[in-house]
């Protein structure tokens, strides 16, 4: 039912579409330019140009649809249209601009794969209400949109921040603390500091194959997969069972402080265990790095296989050179050879990076609790189940 005071009209009766434009093709995208490049894809700018006359002619603020993503931006700086599959929608001079986009965001259109879906918009409407109304909500929806690319910047400058820190808490040590150092076959490092391989210092084993029989088998128990696994964090929201007999929960048991490593696709890429659950295992996907003595932790373990596998390219590139999906077979992970300091110099290294990746997920929760506040702000604003006083400051 529509509500009292409301409207509903035909998408293309509250804006219009933009003709023909000036388009980029994606071969032609830059790095670096004087225009933003806005396509089709997830990310606001895909790309740059230098070329003025591919440079957006028309009025601003415009709305960009993507016809095979169902991608919606709301584009209010100069541009130019990306690639293929990008329509232009201009709203109406009686409408408020933010207000429409955000309802045409809203609209419920069903997934047609790559085909284009501008023609879904012609056969939809939107919920109207009077301008003042419309104002109002578009200001509320903004103010959180705001926050969100507050907390979305604050983020990325962390992982700005982090990856610097890395680099220099990993190969040079504190600040301050090395005054020499010498050159190894992997590059300069502290004097102090000792070279070793990674199968010197942690027992390195993979986990059990996965089966037909394991899956339906007796003694189903909890198992870690390279889907469970992030850089420095365990996603644990689903776990798979699998059967263990008694020796193999013997060999493939997780211990508390054992770092686990993906071998496949996304390689290098680890976390520690540190019980979560009480009793839990893993699968062949996985390499589990056991430290053999009081060396190095797994703790520093951890951003050491970052700054290799994640900042430094050449293993992934090597690991991709050899075949479509990245692995890291545990012949080569034993050798890698790595380089470390003290115990001491150690714990202060991760406390400071940890430090960091707790930023980052208090961040990261303050994101989501934003997209969730958006999503039910626009549950409850745009179909007019709650109606707002223009006259009153937003809460």
């Amino acid at each position: 039912m529509t509500p009292e005071g409301w409207t509903q009209l035909p998408v293309l009766d509250a804006c219009e579409k933009v003709g023909r434009v000036p388009t980029v093709p994606r071969s032609q995208y830059r790095d670096l330019g004087k225009i933003p490049v806005i396509d089709q894809g997830q990310g606001l700018v895909a790309g740059f140009t230098d070329d003025e006359q591919n440079q957006y002619p028309g009025l601003l603020p415009v709305v960009l649809f993507g016809d095979h993503t169902r991608e919606w931006k709301f584009i209010t700086f100069p541009f130019a249209v990306g690639a293929d599959g990008t329509q232009l929608l201009r709203v109406k001079a009686q409408f408020d601009q933010r207000f429409v986009f955000e309802a045409l965001r809203a609209l419920p259109l069903r997934n047609l794969g790559y085909s284009r879906h501008f023609k879904l918009l012609r056969e939809m409407e939107i919920l109207l209400p009077p301008i003042h109304e419309q104002r109002k909500i578009a200001a509320i929806l903004s103010s959180v949109d705001d926050a969100i690319e507050a907390t979305q910047a604050v983020i990325e400058q962390l992982a700005v921040v982090k990856k610097a820190m890395m680099d220099e808490l990993l190969t040079r040590g504190l600040p301050g603390r090395h005054k020499k150092f010498k050159m190894t076959e992997i590059g300069e490092v502290p004097e102090e500091w000792e070279v070793a391989t990674c199968g010197d210092l942690f027992e390195v084993q993979l986990g059990k194959m996965m089966s037909q029989n394991a899956r339906t088998g007796a003694n189903q128990l909890p198992y870690l997969r390279n889907e469970n696994v992030y850089w420095h964090r365990l996603d644990l929201s689903d776990v798979s069972t699998m059967a263990f007999d008694e020796r193999e929960r013997a060999k493939f048991r997780l211990r508390k402080g054992d770092l686990l490593a993906c071998e496949g696709r996304h390689i290098g890429r680890c976390a520690v265990w540190n019980g979560e659950l009480d009793e839990c295992y893993y699968q062949k996907a996985l390499h589990r790095l056991r430290p053999t003595s009081d060396a190095v932790t797994t703790g520093y373990m951890k951003f050491f296989m970052a700054l290799r596998f994640r900042y430094q390219a050449d293993l992934v590139a090597e690991a991709n050179s050899t075949s479509t999906i990245p692995h890291l077979p545990r012949e080569r992970l034993v050798a890698l050879p790595m380089w470390f300091p003290s115990r001491e110099e150690q714990d202060e290294i991760v406390e400071l990076l940890d430090a960091l990746l707790l930023r980052e997920a208090a961040n990261e929760a303050v994101l989501d609790r934003l997209a969730g506040l958006k999503s039910a702000l626009m549950s409850v604003l745009l179909t007019g189940e709650v109606r707002v006083n223009p006259d009153e400051a937003a809460a």
